[in-house]
């Protein structure tokens, strides 16, 4: 199963439509879609935002997410 069936998967259990869980999480739901087609990767901190909205481990979601946590965080400090 890839990232974006592991996001999708973990969203539909938690009754939220793809604009509910992007108005959730930050990114529009356009990005939303492309993660869950598979045609592009969510950065880390949609990933650590992903896992708070959903109930579930970070790690969960299996393959590395596009980015790197240091920087991001240093981006948004």
């Amino acid at each position: 199963m890839t990232t974006g069936q592991k996001i999708r998967e973990a969203r539909r259990p938690a009754g939220l439509t793809v604009v509910e869980f992007a108005s959730r999480i930050g990114p529009t739901e356009t990005a939303v879609r492309f993660w869950e087609h598979g045609d592009r990767s969510p950065r880390f901190h949609y990933m650590l935002r992903i896992a708070s909205v959903t109930g579930r481990p970070v790690e969960s979601f299996g393959e590395k997410a596009r980015g790197d946590a240091a920087a991001d965080q240093a981006v948004h400090r």
